[in-house]
C-alpha cells in the first residue's frame, strides 16, 4: 500500500527561513524539524532548481561569503567593534562567518591585521573548548611577519654609512708585566744535539737573544700604549739565569763556571735590559720582582725553608740592588719565600720560578699539574694571577702565565717530553677593569 508523506511546512516557507537564518540550528527551530531534515529539505530544493546554493544562507556562512554585505560596512566594524561578538552582531552575522569576512578582507588588502579592534584586546577562539586553532596560530605569525617587514622598511629609510668607525681613543691606565727567566746564559747547545730540531746556544748567542729580549720588550710597551697611560711596569726577573751545576752533564758542556757566568753575563745582561726599558720605555717606575730559581742552587738539593740562602742568584740580586740604588724609578723585592705576592690595582699577582709544580711529562701536558697545584695555594690566599717559570714553555692558562726560555729546546726538554718551543719570553698587560688583557710573545731570535 501507497502511502503519500505529508509535508509539515510548504516549500515557500522553507525557502524564506533557509535564506533568513544564519544556520541549520536555527532555520531547524524555526521550522520545527532536525537540523538534519532542514539539511534534507535544503538539498531537495536545491535540485529541484527552486533556489540555488547561495541563496541558504547557513552555507554561506561555511563554505563560502555573504556577498551581501558590504565590504566598506565590514571593514569599518572591524576597526570599531571591541569584541568579535559585538562584531557579529553588528552585521547580523555568526563569529564563523565573522572570521571567513576578516580574513577576505585581510588578503584583498582591505584593512590590515594589526587594524581589528578586537584582535588588540582578546585571542580569536574556536568552538573546541576555547582553544587557539592551527589558522589562528598562522594568523599571528602573519601579523608578526608583516611587522618585521614595516620594521625592514623603516630601517632602509634610514641612511646609515657602517664603514665609518671611530677610532678607538683608549683611556684608563695600564701597567705590563715583564717576565725574564730561563736565560742558561752559559749553556752550551750544539747543533743536532735534538735531531730535527736546528736550536743552537752559546754564550756568543746568548748575548745576542738577551738584547733582543730587552728591544722586545720596549717595543711592545710602546706599542700597548693606545689602550692606556703606561707609565709603570713589573719586571719579574723569574730565575734560572745560570745552568749551574746541579747536574753532573752541565759541568762537562757549560762554557763557564756559575760565579763567573753570573758575574759576567747574567748580571750585566740584565742591568743592560733595565737600562734599556728605563731609556727607551719612557717608564716613570719598574717593580723588579725577583724569584731564585733551582738551576743556581748551591745545594746538592732543592731546600724548602733556606733555598735562598742556598742560592747565587739571590746573591745577584742584591748585588744589582746595590748596582742600582741611586735610581729612584726601581722598587726591588728579593724574595726570601717561595712565593711573592704584589697587587697590581686590584689584582693580586703571585710570582714563583715554578719548580715546585711536579710535571712528568703526561699526556694532559703542563696545565693538569700546575692547575692543581694553583688550586691548592689558593685556599692559602687566592690570586687573581700566577706568573711563573721553569719549563721553558711560554703559555698562557688564563689564571696562569708560564714563561718560555732564551736557551730553546734541548736535550733536557726531548727527556721531559716538553713541547718544541722557539726561544722566545712572555708579556702581559694589566688593566684595573679587564685585568688580564693580553699576553704576548717578545722575540728573541
Amino acid at each position: 500500500m501507497n502511502m503519500k508523506r505529508h509535508q509539515k511546512h510548504p516549500d515557500a516557507k522553507i525557502i524564506k527561513v533557509l535564506k533568513l537564518c544564519a544556520t541549520s540550528d536555527i532555520a531547524a527551530h524555526q521550522l520545527g524539524l532536525s537540523p538534519s531534515c532542514v539539511r534534507g529539505h535544503a538539498a531537495r530544493l536545491v535540485a529541484a532548481g527552486k533556489m540555488t546554493i547561495k541563496d541558504v544562507l547557513y552555507r554561506n556562512h561555511r563554505r563560502t561569503y555573504d556577498y551581501r554585505i558590504n565590504r566598506d560596512e565590514i571593514v569599518r566594524v572591524l576597526k570599531t567593534a571591541e569584541s568579535a561578538t559585538e562584531a557579529a552582531m553588528a552585521l547580523g552575522i555568526t563569529q564563523a562567518t565573522l572570521r571567513v569576512h576578516a580574513q577576505r578582507m585581510i588578503m584583498e588588502r582591505k584593512i590590515k591585521l594589526s587594524e581589528i579592534l578586537y584582535r588588540k584586546t582578546c585571542k580569536w577562539r574556536s568552538g573546541n573548548g576555547g582553544q587557539v586553532t592551527e589558522k589562528q596560530e598562522l594568523i599571528k605569525d602573519l601579523d608578526l611577519a608583516q611587522k618585521r617587514l614595516e620594521a625592514v622598511l623603516e630601517l632602509r629609510k634610514e641612511k646609515v654609512d657602517w664603514r665609518k668607525i671611530k677610532a678607538y681613543e683608549g683611556g684608563g691606565t695600564a701597567v705590563p708585566i715583564i717576565m725574564w727567566s730561563d736565560w742558561h746564559c752559559e749553556e752550551v747547545i750544539r747543533p743536532g744535539e735534538v735531531p730535527g730540531c736546528n736550536n743552537e746556544f752559546n754564550p756568543e748567542i746568548f748575548k745576542h737573544r738577551a738584547e733582543k729580549c730587552a728591544q722586545g720588550t720596549a717595543y711592545l710597551i710602546n706599542t700597548c700604549r693606545p689602550l692606556g697611560k703606561i707609565d709603570q711596569a713589573v719586571l719579574h726577573l723569574g730565575g734560572d739565569f745560570i745552568s749551574g751545576h746541579i747536574h753532573e752533564e752541565l759541568m762537562e758542556t757549560n762554557a763557564m763556571a756559575p760565579i763567573k757566568a753570573l758575574a759576567t753575563m747574567a748580571q750585566p745582561a740584565i742591568s743592560a735590559g733595565i737600562e734599556h726599558l728605563l731609556s727607551k720605555a719612557d717608564l716613570q717606575k719598574i717593580t723588579v720582582i725577583c724569584n731564585y730559581g733551582n738551576h743556581a742552587r748551591i745545594s746538592q738539593r732543592s731546600r724548602n725553608k733556606t733555598g735562598h740562602d742556598h742560592s747565587l742568584e739571590w746573591l745577584m740580586y742584591h748585588e744589582m740592588q746595590k748596582e742600582w740604588r741611586h735610581e729612584k724609578r726601581l722598587e726591588w723585592i728579593i724574595a726570601e719565600a717561595y712565593h711573592v705576592y704584589f697587587k697590581i690595582f686590584d689584582y693580586l699577582v703571585r710570582f714563583h720560578h715554578g719548580d715546585n709544580v711536579n710535571y712528568g711529562g703526561g699526556v694532559g701536558g703542563l696545565s693538569i699539574p700546575l692547575l692543581k697545584a694553583v688550586g691548592q695555594w689558593n685556599k692559602i690566599l687566592r690570586a687573581d694571577l700566577d706568573c711563573m717559570c721553569h719549563y721553558h714553555q711560554r703559555r698562557d692558562y688564563g689564571p696562569v702565565l708560564v714563561n718560555g726560555s732564551l736557551s730553546g729546546y734541548g736535550a733536557y726538554a726531548l727527556s721531559i717530553k716538553a713541547d718544541y718551543e722557539r726561544p722566545q719570553q712572555q708579556f702581559a698587560l694589566i688593566q684595573p677593569k679587564t685585568g688580564k688583557t693580553l699576553a704576548a710573545e717578545i722575540f728573541v731570535e
